[in-house]
């Protein structure tokens, strides 16, 4: 399916979850994906990638004392890329008049071991409890 899609869409993201993909249609996505031109965004396990992406919510804004409506969040990313150090950056996701808006504190390589300042006003990383 997702090969299908790079004929009309730039960017296909699949989310494969723990599914493991055959070799032979990991060689035949990619390839017809960029042939076509388009950006693959995959979600799971994919081998010979040329980006790798990793994000862990660091904190939310919004909530007071463990109540209240979450405004946002941090998320503290990191970019591997073929032959490049790995990268990584503190980015607040916020809802913002019905748009989100992105900020992103110093960016700074993984070799340092140090975490990124965090900005002013996040709340810790509460224990978020989703209402069913």
């Amino acid at each position: 399916m997702a090969a299908v899609l790079a004929d009309g869409l730039d960017l296909i993201v699949v989310g494969l979850g723990d599914r493991d993909t055959p070799p032979s249609r990991v060689r035949a996505v990619t390839a017809r994906a960029r042939r076509a031109g388009a950006v693959l965004a995959v979600d799971g396990r994919w081998p010979n990638v040329d980006v790798r992406l990793r994000a862990e919510v660091a904190g939310y804004h919004g909530l007071r004392g463990g109540r209240g409506r979450v405004t946002g969040l941090d998320l503290d990313v990191e970019a591997v890329t073929r032959g490049h150090r790995p990268r990584r950056a503190r980015i607040t996701i916020a809802g913002c008049g019905g748009h989100v808006e992105w900020t992103s504190a110093t960016e700074h390589p993984v070799a340092k071991m140090t975490p990124p300042v965090p900005p002013p006003v996040p709340s810790p990383a509460p224990e978020l409890r989703v209402a069913q």
